[in-house]
């Protein structure tokens, strides 16, 4: 499965507070099953999903920074086996724990945004995925 990490430096609510980030405050997850796109994401009514029609990936990740200026970094991972999700009773749902579940990724707990980026770069290839592309907008926008 391709799953692509999109994450922004804008957010809303009580996220803004605890996000300790000034460029990783929320995260949305673009996954690729082999039959079509699917964006999800957290927001103020729960997870939602979106399909989404993608002919071309490529162009798609170099069109989407222009469109979206709080854009502030692309991941996108090769996930070879996702990795099971336990049922909990009490989770915590957060938007950078969202996108790790329904990614499959086999990283440890990301405390916040920011936390979930560094790991996914600290893991590559030592766990079930590997990167496939890494852009980042924090030298391009100042």
């Amino acid at each position: 499965m391709i799953a692509v990490f999109l994450f922004y430096d804008k957010t809303h609510g009580i996220f803004e507070r605890i996000s300790f980030s000034k460029d990783y405050k929320h995260c949305n997850i673009l996954t690729f099953d082999g039959i079509g796109f699917v964006l999800s994401s957290l927001d103020k009514t729960g997870v939602t999903s979106k399909s989404m029609k993608i002919n071309n990936l490529t162009s798609f990740l170099r069109r989407v920074p222009g469109l979206m200026p709080s854009l502030s970094a692309i991941i996108v991972t090769y996930v070879q086996e996702r990795k099971p999700k336990r049922w909990m009773p009490l989770s915590l749902n957060t938007c950078n724990e969202v996108a790790r579940d329904i990614s499959g990724l086999d990283i440890p707990f990301s405390f916040n945004v920011e936390n979930l980026y560094k790991k996914i770069i600290l893991w590559d290839q030592k766990s079930n995925y590997i990167i496939d592309y890494k852009w980042s907008r924090k030298d391009g926008r100042k």
